[in-house]
């Protein structure tokens, strides 16, 4: 078996452009995961911090 000056020796360990496309959109999904995460966590805490200060309020006054 000869190989063309357009095939990848697989032994190279170099990676083949489909494999880095793959990595940087599994990248992309990581990132995207952690900012809804983080958009998720801060919604709630501004949510609940409101709803947590009216009840102590309400718990207080009357």
């Amino acid at each position: 078996m000869t190989l063309n000056a357009n095939d990848q020796d697989l032994t190279s360990g170099s990676p083949s452009p489909v494999k880095a496309e793959e990595t940087q959109i599994l990248d992309q999904r990581a990132e995207a995961a952690k900012a809804i995460r983080f958009m998720a966590i801060k919604a709630a805490i501004f949510i609940l911090i409101p709803v947590i200060a009216s009840a102590l309020a309400v718990f207080f006054l009357l």
